[in-house]
């Protein structure tokens, strides 16, 4: 009987999984994100503007529905909300994974390497998960999300897929590149059912709070995820994703107005075009990833799971303003790259040690306190973990499936 996902091993994957949540939990009684998410959630309520923050709170980046979802969440102890959302994200997580490997033929996989590989795969992202239960942050959601609408459209649950990412893309931005994707791949019927859903979900707070603030929070949060705001502009530094890196390692920070941005020098205008420029060349970057035409099918499912590990690869670097956290999106790139070299391991040994080093400096082992504030600092100044996912990305260009592809094999 083959084996599946934690049937060996199952006190080492059950012991790990309850150190998680007791990380989860932990965090859980200390400030996080989802302090935002509810106080956001409580203001709306009173008929407050949940974009203006209250002294000594964070700016609310999200949508008027979220803070309405959460709603029920206000009525208990924050920590009871913050739990219920640690263990929603622990089965995200869980099930993208398994989601993401159901893409794969594990048959070509020996019984020790079916075990190894989900571990392997968390132990990889494990930065970005732990950054995600230390800031109950909504990430796992997202990335679900998308896999999720994805396994949906191929059973032909169009309406299902499109609602689900209307909700995700209205909840935040990220999953957008999976619209141009859906288009792009021919899913006409989730597109359009997406395209209904977002509108369901921007009026259906009127229900709640009424016409005039809905309209009035719209707005305002229109500004607020303006990539162009000087909101946004004031917040592009000590970041992840690839503008902020440029940004950061040309030293504009102090040269950047905080007022209406037009007060900008050339130099961070220079680094802004940088910026935009090297956005652009990835996103051109995926043609060299969609092997077939517009509006036709992946050739098998190992391509298709390809696409989607660079597509969401590109969120967390593209997107502006992102953290740690959003490296979560990486964890199909880790799927199939494990899966990979699994197979291929000694046919591309140069690959697999530059995998290798990628994937270490993405890993806990080099957090602070493991490596010490000076050494952790100048890793971060030099934005390696940025430059990290761009190696990643390279590997799993040259990595492509014709190298593991056999004809008949996910077709």
């Amino acid at each position: 009987m083959q084996p599946t996902i934690f049937k060996k091993n199952r006190v080492i994957d059950y012991a790990g999984l309850a150190l998680l949540l007791v990380y989860g939990a932990i965090h859980c009684f200390k400030g996080n994100d989802f302090n935002v998410f509810l106080e956001a959630a409580e203001r709306i309520k009173q008929g407050a503007n949940i974009y203006d923050p209250l002294p000594g709170s964070l700016q609310y980046f999200y949508s008027p529905l979220f803070a309405i979802l959460l709603w029920p969440f206000t009525f208990f102890p924050y920590w009871v909300g913050c739990l219920c959302w640690t263990a929603f994200s622990t089965f995200c997580l869980a099930d993208a994974c398994r989601l993401a490997m159901n893409y794969f033929d594990k048959k070509r996989l020996t019984a020790k390497q079916l075990v190894w590989w989900p571990r392997l795969i968390f132990l990889l992202a494990l930065a970005a998960i732990l950054d995600n239960y230390k800031m109950v942050q909504m990430t796992p959601f997202l990335l679900w999300g998308c896999l999720k609408s994805l396994q949906w459209i191929q059973g032909g649950k169009n309406l299902k897929a499109g609602a689900l990412l209307a909700l995700a893309v209205n909840i935040k931005l990220l999953p957008l590149f999976f619209i141009a994707y859906i288009i792009y791949r021919g899913h006409f019927k989730t597109f359009l059912f997406w395209i209904l859903f977002s509108v369901v979900f921007i009026f259906l707070p009127v229900v709640f709070i009424g016409v005039q603030q809905n309209n009035f929070l719209l707005g305002q949060w229109v500004h607020f995820i303006n990539p162009f705001s000087a909101v946004q502009t004031d917040m592009l530094f000590n970041k992840v994703d690839l503008g902020s890196a440029i940004l950061d390692l040309n030293g504009n920070k102090a040269s950047l107005a905080v007022g209406d941005g037009s007060s900008m020098n050339n130099e961070p205008n220079n680094a802004l075009l940088s910026a935009n420029i090297a956005r652009l060349l990835f996103v051109f970057g995926t043609l060299f990833f969609l092997k077939t035409p517009p509006f036709s099918p992946a050739k098998n499912l190992l391509f298709q799971i390809w696409e989607v590990a660079y597509l969401t690869l590109l969120i967390p670097l593209l997107f502006p303003r992102q953290h740690l956290y959003a490296f979560v999106f990486l964890l199909p790139a880790f799927t199939y790259l494990v899966y990979f070299f699994m197979l291929k391991r000694n046919d591309y040994k140069i690959l697999f040690w530059i995998f290798l080093v990628a994937a270490l400096f993405l890993s806990p082992l080099l957090g602070r306190d493991v490596v010490g504030a000076d050494l952790y600092d100048f890793f971060r100044g030099y934005k390696v973990s940025t430059i990290s996912v761009v190696v990643l990305a390279v590997v799993l260009f040259f990595c492509g499936p014709g190298k593991v592809w056999i004809r008949g094999s996910n077709d």
